[in-house]
């Protein structure tokens, strides 16, 4: 369960790092930046993995990623 009963702010950090882990492992990606919105406040950032596999550089929460058309599924507040 990602959040936590009796709150709709907490939410299980490790639930949701280890879904993040378990997707890019079945996916192949070699990494990932995810925040986590709550009204206008990032109340979660965090870099998984590399950047490259052949550069080895750490994912960070600043890492910029190509994504091309991926994000419309995934943000329906931005349109």
């Amino acid at each position: 369960m990602l959040f936590e009963e009796g709150t709709e702010k907490m939410f299980n950090t490790y639930a949701l790092e280890q879904r993040i882990a378990s997707h890019m492992g079945a996916v192949g990606a070699p990494g990932a930046a995810v925040a986590v919105i709550s009204g206008a406040e990032i109340v979660y950032a965090r870099g998984f993995g590399v950047t490259s596999v052949e550069d080895g550089a750490p994912v960070t929460p600043h890492t910029l990623f190509c994504i091309g058309s991926t994000i419309s599924p995934t943000s329906p507040s931005c349109r």
